[in-house]
């Protein structure tokens, strides 16, 4: 489904909560006879004003959390169509283009209704060992929610059923006000969940990391899912090497045989047991430079460039874009058991070659083995990368010395756990068509871990090649160097798209043009919208170095200097005003 080709839209994201939640706040707004809609309207103003000529569109996105959207009467909880007219009055009486994110995600907030919700297992996706993950994100309430479908689960009562009267409200409001809503982006970031989110290392823990989902109701639909595809159990068992007796019986894989070796191998789960290992690292690669992946030897072809290290950028002072880590996926699920060998070579054009890194691994049985020590001339004796005269790159992934135990029915998992990630968007998605929703308006709001560096993507378990693109035009989250990585454009392949979320995040001076070319990259790439995150009506909370809330750090404004928020907000103005 391709969205419209208006010209293209700039639409910051603005933050509500204060106005929802602060009585003195409301109270205060009343007594100058001022409104919410007065104070965004003013706002959005000051970046540009009304009547500006430009081939650049102004608006603004709201995120509007289903949960929030019920009222409790006569014990019971129902939808309250006044909370979400509070919206719809103000899109009216802000008068320009508003993207609005319906949320029915991870982040929850802290209403009544969640923290009844909260207190009912069934709402929850389970880690292996059978617990539930519920945390702060920041100042940000969050768990990981179920992913069956089932409404007669509380949780989906509510979420689904939040989600169909909200957009049947908007679809309504769209008819009766059209050139207002823009888009609907849906339901905000859906993915298989991993415990600490707020670490900023978590996304790339490969070691021992939890997975989920492995409630009652996850695997009474695995098995139901594995039916659909194997007839009878005992196929199953013929081509994964299980012993259920019957449909059952049938579990998950969930247990990690490097630290448990006595579970059969078809209990076998962690970050590479589908068969395939990330090879990752970060370098400067100039354009007449290509980074080649050996194995045992032999070249089985080049990494992707250009992919987000921001960890790389925020520990190198002279380092000005973020976008310097490479990644190649190695299948090792036909290698012969035992040691095997990876090369990443820097190689030019004119045929000079650099040595990156060089790690052993093992297939099939446990590290330690011998006959690991194998020299591969023309390899081991190139000169390093990184030395004493400057140069620059790293391999980060594997470890050396990684056990690397393939087991088919953890791939089958996968699968299943990737199948539930976009049967999730698509239950949102048909819901959102049901209700009367334009489907051209409707964006997903997705995460790109392919676009990060170190990421496990494994554990986000999300589809390669995107999600619902023939129900939803795609919406990527962008942050730090994925805003301007090459690879967009060939993952969009010249269709429509648009970025709910976007911010560079890379504050050095050196960085200052970061902003401004990325604005102008999604524009000349033919984004249908992208929404900086965020703004607010309001000052950023503490010192710039003493964030009372660390997402503060991303608060556009000119005078907040972390993260480059204040090189995005010059950016954005010059960029608003430029003349068409």
């Amino acid at each position: 489904m391709c969205g419209s080709r208006r010209p293209f839209l700039i639409a910051p994201w603005i933050e509500t909560q204060n106005w929802l939640r602060d009585p003195d706040a409301v109270a205060l707004l009343e007594k100058n006879h001022l409104t919410p809609a007065l104070l965004l309207r003013n706002l959005l103003d000051s970046l540009r004003s009304p009547g500006t000529g430009s081939d650049v569109r102004l608006g603004y996105m709201l995120a509007i959390n289903v949960y929030d959207l019920f009222s409790k009467q006569s014990g019971e909880w129902v939808f309250d169509p006044a909370k979400l007219g509070f919206f719809t009055e103000l899109f009216l009486e802000v008068g320009r283009p508003v993207v609005i994110n319906l949320r029915a995600n991870h982040f929850v907030g802290e209403g009544p209704l969640i923290a009844e919700l909260l207190e009912d297992q069934s709402s929850f996706a389970c880690l292996n060992d059978g617990s539930p993950v519920r945390e702060i994100y920041y100042s940000n309430a969050v768990f990981a929610p179920t992913f069956t479908l089932d409404e007669s689960v509380p949780l989906n009562h509510y979420r689904f059923g939040g989600f169909r009267r909200a957009a049947a409200m908007l679809s309504e409001f769209d008819r009766r006000h059209p050139g207002i809503i823009e888009a609907v982006t849906l339901a905000g970031e859906l993915h298989h969940f991993l415990a600490e989110l707020a670490n900023p290392s978590a996304a790339g823990c490969f070691e021992g990391a939890q997975m989920t989902d492995y409630s009652p109701a996850s695997i009474r639909d695995f098995r139901r899912w594995l039916r659909s595809r194997h007839t009878d159990v005992r196929r199953l068992n013929e081509r994964f090497g299980t012993r259920f007796a019957s449909w059952d019986e049938v579990d998950a894989p969930g247990t990690d045989l490097r630290r448990d070796s006595t579970a059969p191998l078809w209990m076998h789960m962690d970050s590479y047991a589908d068969g395939h290992l990330p090879v990752f690292g970060w370098a400067e690669l100039p354009a007449n430079c290509a980074l080649q992946v050996y194995l045992d030897g032999a070249p089985v072809g080049q990494a992707d460039y250009g992919l987000s290290r921001l960890d790389v950028y925020e520990a190198v002072d002279w380092l000005a874009d973020s976008g310097v880590g490479f990644r190649f996926d190695i299948d090792y699920r036909r290698l012969s058991p035992g040691p095997h060998h990876i090369h990443v070579v820097r190689e030019a054009d004119s045929g000079q070659r650099w040595l990156i890194g060089h790690r052993v691994v093992f297939t099939g049985q446990l590290a330690g083995s011998a006959e690991a020590n194998v020299n591969f001339p023309g390899l081991d004796d190139l000169p390093a990368a990184c030395d004493d005269r400057g140069s620059f790159a790293w391999l980060d992934h594997p470890p050396d010395s990684l056990s690397l135990i393939f087991n088919p029915y953890a791939a089958e998992w996968q699968a299943f756990r990737e199948s539930q990630v976009e049967a999730l968007l698509m239950k949102f998605a048909q819901i959102a068509v049901e209700a009367g929703l334009d489907p051209r308006k409707l964006y997903s709001h997705q995460i790109m871990p392919q676009f990060e560096g170190s990421w496990n993507r494994l554990a986000f378990a999300l589809p390669p090649d995107g999600l619902a693109k023939d129900l939803l035009t795609p919406g990527i989250d962008l942050y730090g160097g994925t805003t301007l990585y090459p690879g967009i454009a060939k993952f969009v392949a010249g269709k429509s798209y648009a970025v709910p979320e976007f911010h560079p995040r890379m504050g050095k001076l050196i960085s200052k043009d970061v902003f401004r070319r990325s604005l102008e990259y999604h524009r000349d790439l033919g984004a249908d919208f992208l929404c900086p995150y965020f703004m607010a009506l309001r000052r950023q909370h503490g010192a710039p170095t003493d964030l009372v809330n660390p997402l503060d750090a991303l608060l556009i404004h000119p005078l907040n200097p972390a993260l480059g928020s204040l090189f995005f907000y010059s950016a954005l103005v010059e960029f608003l005003n430029r003349r068409a």
